[in-house]
């Protein structure tokens, strides 16, 4: 089975070739068949670069938070639980290590399937205007399975049962340094700072994760019981 990268090169070649001058034919004079073969060798068309860079795998991919600490635990030492580590070890890894770390995602994907999860999305471009306005205001909460923007974003999810996430400081950090981030990177720290935080405290952060899927951000979450006494805002 013919893979992508080679049928984009197929088609990167053709182009070239279409695009390439027309030289006329000239009569072939040699007269043995090496001379021969020689002679009709064309000159050698550029390779196109590479179809993946690991400067882009590395700016543009964020894997989500419970996928690399799967994939930590299944390599142990291998590596840490870091979304670059991991980058590296895909761009870099043989056929062997790919085809292992191929199997591990499989049997993340399928263990997940059989779990119970809680999910909302909202479009990015959401949340970057939101970034971009006076006072930026955005809220998740787990219990409403809801994301929220404007002024009264939080306030919305004041009352007992809600467990809130303020992601105010992932939208409103332009003016700081934390703005060279991408607004999905800055929501995803807000998210590993809300998971640090209650295992602190020795509550559940439900695996709270996000990732970004055809320019959508995907929140998900272990559910979160209407009975729990562990709710606040965040």
């Amino acid at each position: 089975m013919r893979s992508g990268p080679l049928v984009r090169r197929g088609a990167q070649i053709s182009r070239a070739l279409q695009n390439a001058p027309v030289m006329p034919r000239r009569r072939v004079l040699a007269t043995s068949p090496a001379e021969r073969a020689a002679a009709q060798i064309s000159p050698p068309i550029p390779l196109p670069h590479p179809i993946i860079e690991t400067s882009c795998l590395h700016a543009q991919c964020k894997l989500p938070i419970n996928l690399r600490e799967f994939l930590a635990h299944q390599f142990g030492v291998t590596l840490e639980s870091d979304n670059d580590a991991i980058l590296a070890l895909a761009a870099n890894a043989d056929d062997a290590m790919l085809s292992k770390v191929a199997r591990a995602i499989r049997r993340y994907s399928t263990n997940r399937a059989r779990e119970a999860w809680d999910e909302c999305a909202r479009a990015l471009k959401d949340f970057e205007t939101e970034s971009v306005s006076t006072e930026p205001r955005v809220a998740l909460c787990l219990a409403c399975a809801r994301v929220d923007f404007g002024a009264d974003a939080v306030r919305r999810h004041n009352n007992s049962r809600c467990l809130t996430i303020d992601f105010t400081p992932a939208c409103a950090a332009r003016d700081s340094p934390k703005a060279v981030a991408s607004i999905p990177d800055r929501l995803q720290r807000r998210i590993e700072e809300f998971r640090a935080m209650r295992s602190a405290f020795g509550l559940p952060h439900f695996d709270l994760d996000c990732y970004v899927a055809s320019r959508r951000v995907m929140f998900s979450w272990r559910p979160v019981g209407v009975s729990s006494s562990a709710h606040a805002n965040f």
